[in-house]
C-alpha cells in the first residue's frame, strides 16, 4: 500500500512522530543556560602624598560585584595591616576597593594584594611600593641642550 502525503494515515504518522519528538524535548522552547558573564579585569591606581598613600583597586565594570581579597600593607618593611579572605561588597568602577595608609614623608609604603571572585578565581594580583617623598630641585634656569647627534644639535 502506498501512502500519499495528503492521506490521513500519513498525516497521523507525521503527527505521531512530532508528538514523540516534542515530548522528548527535541523541539523545546527552552534555551540552554547562558554562560556567566566574564569576570572583570582590574587595574590599580596609586596616589602618594606627604601624609598618606591611597591604593585603589578598580574593576573594569559598572556592574557591582562581591570580591574576596587577601592583602598585606607594610610601612618601612613592617606589616601594619594584613587580612585574608576579606569580603568587599558592591564593588564597581565607581566604588572601588580603597586602602588609605597614613605615612610620614620618609616612609616607604607597600601593598601586596590578591582579588578573587566568590568562586575563588584569581582576578588580580599586584605589589605596589611608594617610596619616600622627596623634593626634586628646580634647577638653575639653564635650558637643556640637545644630546650630541640629535636633531637640532
Amino acid at each position: 500500500m502506498t501512502h500519499k502525503i495528503g492521506s490521513t494515515p500519513a498525516i497521523l504518522c507525521i503527527l505521531s512522530v512530532l508528538a514523540v519528538a516534542c515530548g522528548a524535548g527535541c523541539f523545546s522552547a527552552d534555551r540552554p543556560p547562558e554562560e556567566p558573564a566574564p569576570a572583570p579585569t582590574f587595574h590599580q591606581h596609586t596616589e602618594g602624598y606627604d601624609d598618606r598613600v591611597v591604593f585603589s583597586v578598580i574593576p573594569y565594570s559598572d556592574t557591582r560585584g562581591t570580591y574576596v581579597v587577601d592583602y598585606e600593607i607594610l610601612r618601612n618593611g613592617t606589616t601594619v595591616e594584613a587580612r585574608t579572605d576579606a569580603v568587599f561588597d558592591s564593588i564597581s568602577q565607581d566604588t572601588p576597593i580603597v586602602f588609605e595608609v597614613p605615612r610620614s614623608p620618609d616612609d616607604r609604603i607597600s601593598i601586596e594584594i590578591e582579588v578573587r571572585n566568590t568562586d575563588g578565581d584569581v582576578l588580580h594580583t599586584s605589589t605596589t611600593v611608594v617610596g619616600p617623598a622627596r623634593q626634586v630641585p628646580a634647577g638653575d634656569g639653564t635650558p637643556l641642550a640637545p644630546a650630541p647627534g640629535a636633531a637640532g644639535g
